[in-house]
């Protein structure tokens, strides 16, 4: 039998690692059952250049014949593609055969094309699955035939966003091209989004051709035709006026337009208006305050540089006019970043406030790529810890797995010590540059990272992000920015001995605090209608906190002898 997508995954992911039934179930996603299925066809497929094997629910692939097996899975690999490839061409010819002869029936396409109507049909779920999302639909009547259904703006949406490739070779005319050239330099497009704007302007001019007029009862935002971006390509107009009679012309344009307006950021220079800069910087405001607020860490205003505020300003652009980028990497970045990706679905969020609109799978994979710039280059300086300390209570075979992740994110010239957790004190802290710990030690949460499933490398990745924004890469304190050790003094620990409900306590903290001068008077009302509407009580942990105007973060820790009621009322 022929080895899918889907076993060739598996295989890859096992010549990485040994793997858990669990996990690969998860990461291919399918059962259990199929995966040992597949495992099945990997072994009778390879024939003994390769064996797969489960122990302990954990799967191990084993190379016999090194040589061979690399040469096999490679063609394997190649086929493969070049399958998806033509079957994806394919697709879209189909797509393309519809939309200009409708309706047309199975038979039609398959003998049009040398296929079998098995065949046809196959690719027309596939095309339905890569339409799915946008207002256009493949619609089969019986007797009739096939047909492509949906206004022709969002059809000509579709084919922008999803078949662009199919004008990689369609010329366009002298005449355009001189000003669309001086364009480009002009407004310092990239080669992707310049790409996009000439396969707007190709596919306009097609479908004028063909009378397929945006004649739909569509709102136009007179901001767009207002716009600088709308007057740097009025040559376009007077074009489609001159060579065309009987169309409304800015109705034409329309997704023209909207595509320089949701331009990717250039890397030159580029303007961003005060308009903008006022509503970028409430967007960069909230998601540091919100970071701090979630993950109790501060970053740095300045990774949010002119480039990322570019980028904010076209991605709303995006929003706004629902122009959508293919990414297929964002899963990948959330996989390879995923502290990053944390951090770009807070920044999303922020934007959502301001705009009213979702941000988008693929938007958050490009986001996540400026805040794993960040992250990679505090990364760097990882290279200079060599000496690492594991704390742990687990057997050999776990140790082994976790020593194999800490080799994956620091390399492999790092030595790494074992100290059984009856061993270990905070002596022997500063005699390691880093310390990871499979068990809680409280009296050390500033210096130790504790790291929950040693079998998860994706938390260990996550925790050495967070440990990349902690540090202070040039003194090598680790944990010296903790928010609530360095906001705190001896005063600010109370003992309390009397029995009071959870709502006295924090009215008696907050107090202190007024008496302090440290918050207003309207901050006990508003910490108590917070906890009211999400407690922030954990069995025996209470940690009520809320914002104000001041600024300054404030703590008082309240150690309770008989405990609290924590009914608020």
């Amino acid at each position: 039998m022929k080895l899918s997508e889907k076993h060739i995954k598996i295989v890859e992911l096992l010549l990485n690692d040994n793997i858990s039934l669990e996990k690969l179930s998860f990461n291919i996603e399918v059962s259990e059952k199929t995966i040992l299925n597949y495992i099945k066809q990997i072994n009778h497929y390879f024939d003994g250049l390769v064996v797969i094997s489960k122990y302990h629910r954990t799967l191990t692939l084993y190379i016999k014949k090194e040589q061979a097996f690399f040469n096999h899975f490679e063609d394997l690999v190649r086929n493969n593609e070049e399958n998806n490839f033509s079957n994806y061409n394919a697709m879209v010819d189909i797509f393309f055969q519809i939309l200009k002869n409708h309706p047309i029936t199975i038979d039609d396409l398959a003998e049009y094309y040398f296929m079998s109507k098995t065949s046809v049909n196959n690719l027309l779920s596939n095309l339905k699955i890569e339409i799915d999302g946008y207002d256009v639909s493949v619609i089969g009547k019986t007797n009739v035939g096939l047909s492509i259904g949906g206004f022709e703006y969002d059809i000509r949406k579709l084919i922008i966003e999803k078949f662009m490739d199919r004008y990689n070779n369609t010329e366009i005319e002298d005449k355009l091209f001189i000003h669309l050239t001086k364009l480009r330099e002009t407004l310092k497009l990239d080669e992707q989004s310049y790409n996009r704007f000439l396969v707007s302007i190709l596919v306009t001019i097609e479908r004028i051709e063909e009378s397929e007029l945006i004649d739909d009862d569509i709102t136009l935002d007179n901001h767009i035709f207002s716009s600088n971006d709308y007057k740097e390509i009025l040559f376009i107009r007077d074009y489609l006026n001159e060579k065309y009679t009987n169309i409304d012309v800015d109705k034409e344009m329309i997704l023209i337009v909207i595509q320089l307006m949701g331009r990717r950021a250039s890397i030159l220079d580029e303007l961003i208006s005060s308009t903008d800069e006022a509503l970028i910087n409430r967007i960069i405001s909230n998601t540091v305050d919100d970071v701090i607020e979630n993950f109790a860490i501060e970053i740095d205003y300045s990774l949010f540089t002119k480039d990322i505020r570019l980028h904010i300003k076209h991605l709303i652009n995006r929003m706004l006019f629902d122009i959508r980028l293919n990414n297929e990497i964002s899963y990948d970045m959330k996989q390879r970043f995923p502290f990053a990706y944390e951090l770009s679905k807070v920044l999303g969020e922020n934007i959502t406030k301001e705009i009213g609109l979702d941000v988008s799978e693929q938007e958050l994979g490009f986001l996540t790529i400026y805040f794993s710039i960040y992250l990679e280059q505090l990364e760097q300086e990882l290279n200079e810890i060599s000496n690492i300390a594991i704390v742990t209570d687990y057997g050999l075979s776990t140790l082994k797995l976790l020593k194999n992740n800490l080799y994956k994110v620091f390399g492999s010239n790092i030595n790494i010590t074992t100290i059984e957790k009856v061993e270990f004190n905070e002596h022997v802290v500063n005699d390691y540059e880093l310390i990871i710990s499979t068990t809680k030690e409280n009296r050390l949460f500033n210096r130790v990272i504790y790291i929950e499933d040693a079998f998860d490398e994706q938390l260990l990745k996550l925790k050495v992000e967070q440990f990349l924004i902690y540090k202070d890469l040039k003194s090598k304190t680790i944990f010296n920015k903790s928010v609530i050790v360095d906001s705190m003094s001896d005063n600010d620990l109370h003992y309390i001995n009397e029995l009071l409900s959870y709502e006295e306590v924090i009215g008696k903290m907050v107090d202190i605090l007024y008496h302090e001068n440290k918050v207003e008077d309207t901050f006990k009302a508003h910490i108590i209608e917070r906890e009211k509407r999400k407690s922030t009580v954990n069995k025996n942990l209470g940690f009520p906190h809320a914002s104000q105007n001041r600024e300054g973060i404030y703590i008082k820790v309240a150690i309770l002898e008989k405990g609290a009621s924590i009914i608020l009322n």
